[in-house]
C-alpha cells in the first residue's frame, strides 16, 4: 500500500499570510466537508492533498506550531517592510526603497528614527524632495538606501549588484 510523502518524516513550513493559490484549492483550507457535514464538488487529488494536511494518523500531518513573532531579524525597517506586505498594504515609501527609487525620506530611515546627521534630519524636517534627498543625504543613508534595494530589474547591473543574495524579482515566473 503506497504511503504519505513516501514514508518520509517531513516537516513543512509557510507562511500562512499567503495569496491564496491562483486557481484550484489552497491545501491548507479546511476540508469542506467538516465545516457543512456535507459532500464536496472538489476533485480527488484535491481532497487527497487536503487530507494528507488535515486528515488524521497515520496519513496526516501530525501536528503544527504556529510561529507568532517575526524573530529572524532585529532589522526594524525588515519587520515593518513584512508587516506592510502581509497585510497588502506596503507603503510608496518603501516600495520606492525596494526598487531602488527615490523617497521623501533619507536612506537610513527605518519608520522611527533616523541617522544622527544634522544634515539629514533637516532634510527629513523640511521635507525636501525625493531628488533632493539623493543628492544630500549622508553615506550612511546612501549604504542604508542600497541596503534595502532588493528587487532585481533583470539587467546585468542588476545581477552583478544581487550576485549571491536574496533578492525579489518581479520577472520570475
Amino acid at each position: 500500500m503506497p504511503v504519505p510523502l513516501g514514508g518520509l518524516n517531513v516537516i513543512l513550513a509557510g507562511d500562512m499570510w499567503q495569496l491564496p493559490p491562483p486557481r484550484g484549492t489552497f491545501l491548507g483550507d479546511v476540508l469542506w466537508e467538516w465545516l457543512t457535514q456535507g459532500k464536496t464538488k472538489k476533485v480527488a487529488h484535491t481532497i487527497h492533498g487536503q487530507e494528507l494536511i488535515w486528515g488524521k494518523a497515520p496519513d496526516g500531518i501530525h501536528g503544527m506550531t504556529e510561529l507568532v513573532e517575526c524573530e529572524p531579524t532585529q532589522d526594524i525597517w525588515l519587520q515593518s517592510l513584512q508587516n506592510e506586505v502581509r497585510n497588502g498594504a506596503l507603503s510608496e515609501t518603501n516600495h520606492a526603497f525596494l526598487h531602488g527609487f527615490a523617497t521623501v525620506v533619507p536612506g537610513s530611515w527605518n519608520g522611527q528614527r533616523l541617522c544622527n546627521q544634522a544634515a539629514c534630519q533637516k532634510l527629513l524636517r523640511e521635507k525636501a524632495a525625493p531628488e533632493a534627498i539623493l543628492r544630500s543625504e549622508c553615506d550612511v543613508c546612501k549604504n542604508e538606501r542600497q541596503s534595502k534595494a532588493r528587487v532585481a530589474d533583470g539587467s546585468a547591473e542588476a545581477s552583478a549588484k544581487f550576485a549571491g543574495q536574496k533578492v525579489f524579482s518581479p520577472q520570475m515566473p
